[in-house]
């Protein structure tokens, strides 16, 4: 009886141990599962925010559908509002930024999709484009400013480009020309811009086109 007694007893502890060891295996399962879905989904946002501060940066124009009708923005008029955690309008309805080439293509997306295309109006992409050519062909003497150089001398290869950059780069490449863009200088970025949006370019020095 004694015998019988301690073998049921060393079974049931045996039970107890595999049965917490699954239960603890199972929750340590669960909370990867959800960190990782967490990670992926704070990795999608992230993406999101730099698909659309790029869009900003480009002036790109957005199409955004509230309450189903159809908006078109421009540049800072962009939906950030929607997509930015720290906004009080922040919206999870719309869960991506699709890149297109014209508005002509911007149609049939899903309401919950922004949509945004190059600026064609006043030359505008072709302006920024050849500012960025500018920026580029900058030399090291160029870049200095009172005694410092204000970034390194840059490339297009360097960034998996060539010259020239066409209006398709902004979208097809956009990882790549806002690798670039980047690389400027605050200054380079705000007088790109500003020439852009009289439509005019800043020149590229003679001998280094």
């Amino acid at each position: 009886m004694k015998n019988g007694k301690k073998v049921a007893i060393a079974a049931l502890s045996i039970l107890l141990i595999v049965t917490f060891s699954f239960n603890k295996m199972r929750h340590v399962s669960h909370t990867h599962n959800y960190n990782e879905l967490t990670s992926q989904k704070e990795c999608h946002r992230m993406t999101l925010i730099i698909k659309n501060r790029y869009g900003i940066d480009m002036n790109f124009h957005y199409q955004v559908v509230i309450g189903g009708e159809r908006r078109i923005t421009v540049g800072n008029g962009s939906p950030n509002m929607f997509i930015d955690p720290d906004n009080r309008w922040y919206n999870l309805f719309y869960t991506d930024i699709m890149f297109v080439h014209s508005e002509a293509e911007a149609q049939g997306f899903p309401d919950n999709i922004i949509v945004a295309w190059p600026r064609h109006q006043n030359n505008f992409s072709e302006s920024l484009i050849a500012g960025m050519h500018w920026a580029v062909n900058r030399s090291a003497d160029d870049l200095m400013l009172h005694g410092h150089q204000i970034r390194a001398v840059i490339t297009l290869e360097e960034f998996g480009l060539s010259y020239p950059i066409k209006i398709t780069d902004l979208v097809d490449s956009w990882e790549k020309v806002n690798g670039l863009w980047n690389a400027l200088d605050s200054f380079e970025q705000g007088r790109i811009q500003s020439f852009a949006l009289f439509g005019e370019s800043l020149e590229i020095p003679q001998g280094q086109e």
